[in-house]
């Protein structure tokens, strides 16, 4: 490093002297060379590889907040989106035959919006995601007919053998669910310890409360170290099965998938 300084030293314009008493005087770019040389860098960055923080050694107040990403479930029920609003009823479904040897049906089944899928978990007055026949306004002349299909369609019949029929049914409507990215599955949970030098102690956050309705929820924590006077002397982001240091490894903190978050305060 020294010889460095002289290197660079020879480049520059100007002059510098320097008595490094009791033997040695110099100038220009040896004069450098002593200056870097005499005050020996090496041994001033390898006095001391430890961290010197005042408040490591003395309690510390921990506060733990557990949040969990992930994909949540939206569900809602709309009117059937190929129904309409007749003198039959609202959200209608309407076939019609004429009188003779002739017949006529027509098929309603579950059908969603776009960006939606049906939603076929059981719902009352539901059956695979539209209204069952149960529940459903159905009403016609003549021989008419409703049946159920699988999958929770409706088969809407009717024949001319007693003359012209028709049939309807109203107030159908589609169960839909999609599914939505959210960084906040549930309300955060939070706890918190007080930990002194040589402890091993424990938070348990309640995963399954936070992850709520989400699927594929994944956790982190946010661990903050607050001192005697309440300032926040350090913070740490934790994630499940993977440990994280503060303080060189003076704290150790680790997060289970389960909400446990283990702490670790070491003596020196």
């Amino acid at each position: 490093m020294a010889l460095a300084a002289a290197g660079v030293g020879a480049l520059l314009p100007g002059l510098i002297r320097v008595n490094a008493p009791p033997y040695v005087r110099a100038g220009g770019a040896l004069a450098l060379f002593v200056l870097v040389y005499w005050f020996n860098p090496p041994k001033i960055m390898s006095g001391s590889s430890q961290l010197n923080i005042p408040s490591f050694g003395k309690p510390y107040h921990v506060v733990a907040t557990l949040v969990a990403k992930g994909t949540e479930v939206e569900r809602q029920t709309v009117p059937h989106p190929l129904s309409r609003d007749t003198d039959k009823g609202p959200h209608s479904f309407y076939t019609e035959s004429n009188g003779g040897p002739v017949n006529s049906h027509l098929d309603v089944c579950p059908m969603a919006e776009s960006g939606w899928e049906i939603d076929p978990d059981p719902y009352p007055g539901f059956s695979s995601g539209m209204t069952d026949r149960e529940h459903v306004t159905a009403n016609g002349s003549n021989y008419w007919d409703v049946g159920k299909l699988p999958g929770g369609c409706l088969r809407l019949y009717c024949d001319g053998r007693n003359g012209s029929s028709n049939v309807y049914i109203a107030n159908v409507f589609v169960r839909e669910k999609r599914s939505v990215p959210t960084d906040s599955c549930h309300s955060p949970v939070t706890g918190e310890v007080i930990v002194n030098p040589g402890d091993e102690k424990q938070i348990p956050l309640d995963a399954s409360a936070t992850r709520g309705s989400c699927i594929k929820a994944s956790l982190q924590a946010r661990v903050e170290f607050k001192d005697e006077k309440g300032a926040i002397v350090a913070m740490k982001d934790v994630t499940p099965e993977k440990p994280e240091m503060l303080f060189d490894g003076g704290l150790v903190l680790q997060l289970n998938s389960d909400g446990l978050l283990d702490i670790e305060y070491k003596s020196q």
